[in-house]
């Protein structure tokens, strides 16, 4: 199919870019106005990129979810600007850093730990997994700078 296309002069280029997505409902469930899923998708920059119309039902996940993915589709069906949305994503993902650090006893059990946490999440936000990814990293870069953890690694 690129063959195809490169035939034609016609260059194709892909760019992998993190996201956010929100869902908001719109529409009164009748035959004339359907019940709807707005699903936008926006930079962490808060420049919207994308947007797609879901009509019928909201699928309810049937797997119990841990605290934090609650809050985060909690905070995907509220209004919020896309940088109100990262703050409090990174305050979600910092309250988590937190509690894996009180219980882990040292460097190498604290970062195996935030690794295992930022899949979990990931598994359930898959556009926030790079971004999650990094963020515990931060997290973990800046306690060993501040000689918070020790590294026995």
């Amino acid at each position: 199919m690129l063959n195809l296309f490169e035939q034609k002069g016609i260059k194709m280029r892909a760019k992998t870019v993190n996201v956010i997505m929100t869902d908001t409902f719109e529409g009164k469930g009748t035959p004339e106005d359907p019940m709807g899923t707005i699903r936008r998708y926006w930079t962490l920059e808060g420049e919207l990129i994308a947007e797609n119309l879901y009509l019928g039902e909201c699928v309810k996940p049937k797997i119990k979810q841990r605290k934090i993915h609650k809050n985060i589709e909690g905070l995907r069906q509220e209004e919020h600007g896309p940088e109100q949305l990262v703050n409090q994503i990174d305050k979600l993902i910092m309250d988590e850093y937190e509690k894996i650090r009180e219980t882990s006893e040292n460097y190498s059990d604290l970062k195996e730990s935030c690794k295992k946490r930022s899949r979990e999440i990931g598994y359930r936000h898959s556009e926030l997994g790079g971004y999650i990814d990094r963020k515990f990293a931060e997290f973990v870069k800046e306690d060993l700078k501040n000689k918070k953890v020790e590294d026995r690694a």
